[in-house]
């Protein structure tokens, strides 16, 4: 069963806003994430790389965000396939593990920033900023 899309961006947005798509599926540091970001840029939230999907094909993204524990060989593939469709800067944030080094190293095809957990939030503020600008 597929879950529906939900914290959808604002409808009456600031048409100058850029738009930042977080995929986590840790709830509480979304949140915190999009209350952080929701000053400066519309913020959506999902859970699952199908709702990023969706979301992209209609082109209703500046930036996508993800945010995950360990990564694994399935983050790698659909990465793959999201960069090889849409243009848009990804950022990554991460748990380090050495025994995870080779996937490492393929995901960081497709990331233009990774930043490790725990993360300094204004560091990636700053690269958000830069990505966008």
């Amino acid at each position: 069963m597929q879950k529906s899309i939900s914290n959808s961006f604002t409808g009456d947005r600031d048409k100058d806003k850029k738009r930042i798509l977080i995929l986590s599926d840790d709830s509480q540091l979304a949140s915190s994430l999009s209350l952080f970001f929701g000053d400066e840029f519309d913020v959506q939230t999902v859970e699952q790389f199908d709702q990023v999907r969706e979301i992209l094909n209609r082109g209703h993204a500046d930036l996508l965000l993800i945010d995950f524990g360990l990564p694994d060989n399935r983050i790698s593939q659909s990465l793959s396939n999201l960069k090889g469709r849409k243009k848009i800067p990804v950022i990554l944030m991460y748990v380090f593990h050495e025994k995870k080094i080779p996937i490492e190293s393929e995901i960081r095809k497709y990331a233009d920033a990774v930043f490790y957990k725990p993360v300094n939030i204004t560091d990636v503020l700053g690269r958000i900023r830069l990505f966008l600008s």
